[in-house]
């Protein structure tokens, strides 16, 4: 009897996982793609920091203007690598800065009325251009 709680209890943990794995896979896929982040009244352009979340959970963050250790401003595009989260109406970024020596930047964004935000601070899906058709 002992054999069969067992084996059921591990399958019952089992399922469980891969549900939880599964719906968080679901997520990935569903809020995956190009987003810029923008301040309450501010519009993207060129310079506009760009974040690509893929469905496998990694992201890259994409910023055209940096400001140097010296002040100095530099317009040489800086990507850095890091990974994501997502469950329902929730994106959880982390990316490691400077030397990796525990400058994280951790960003939670909560679906807000059909936008991902903190505080005033919100991500704006990039929408594929639509091909010009020729007649």
């Amino acid at each position: 009897m002992y054999n069969r709680k067992h084996s059921l209890f591990a399958f019952i943990l089992l399922l469980i996982s891969s549900a939880c794995f599964s719906q968080a896979n679901t997520f990935l896929k569903k809020y995956a793609g190009s987003y810029h982040m923008l301040t309450d009244g501010t519009v993207a352009n060129s310079k506009t920091d760009k974040y690509v979340f893929t469905p496998d959970g990694k992201c890259t963050w994409t910023m055209f203007t940096t400001v140097n250790p010296d002040g100095s401003v530099s317009n040489i595009p800086v990507k850095k690598s890091g990974t994501w989260k997502a469950s329902e109406g929730l994106i959880q970024m982390h990316f490691v800065m400077g030397d990796g020596e525990g400058e994280e930047l951790i960003s939670d964004f909560q679906l807000t009325n059909g936008v991902f935000r903190a505080g005033n601070i919100y991500l704006k899906k990039i929408l594929a251009a639509k091909a010009e058709v020729k007649k």
